[in-house]
């Protein structure tokens, strides 16, 4: 997958903002992926749509550098999501369809544990996570939420969403 150069008339092309190149992904003998490629130009809003069990989630977590596939190329930004996970994961987002709060945990300390994970450190974070007691922040999530935003807490968290 090269860089793309210029097109016909020499203005430049820009790189796609995700490849996926005949990602192929078994679980033992049940095979959840077959030969998927596909890319999406910077500035695309696209929606995987399908059945359950068609793959989506297979392919978002292979996308964010969660999951291995067992054939294939998977390149997000630039980064091969394969050979630096922790790079990929480190410039993107991603809040799965469960979120993982661990019970011991606080929602304050959770939040600024995540924040930490993305490099944020605690005198960066956003003013309400600084400022927030649990109750506020409870709700204010739950509203979040409930308005369908669950996919925007990770990039809002390290600033850039």
């Amino acid at each position: 997958m090269d860089a793309p150069g210029p097109d016909r008339s020499g203005q430049a092309v820009r790189a796609p903002a995700i490849v996926v190149d005949n990602l192929t992904k078994w679980y033992g003998p049940r095979r959840a992926l077959k030969d998927l490629s596909f890319s999406v130009q910077p500035g695309e809003v696209v929606g995987l749509l399908g059945p359950n069990g068609s793959g989506k989630t297979t392919t978002l977590r292979i996308l964010t550098g969660y999951l291995r596939p067992t054939s294939g190329k998977a390149l997000v930004g630039g980064v091969d999501a394969l050979e630096d996970p922790v790079r990929l994961r480190s410039q993107i987002g991603y809040v799965p369809e469960e979120i993982p709060l661990y019970n011991h945990m606080r929602v304050v300390e959770f939040l600024t544990f995540m924040a930490e994970l993305k490099g944020l450190a605690p005198a960066r974070a956003p003013a309400p996570l600084r400022q927030a007691s649990r109750r506020r922040l409870v709700r204010a999530l739950w509203r979040w939420r409930q308005a369908g935003h669950g996919l925007a807490l990770a990039p809002a968290l390290h600033g850039s969403g």
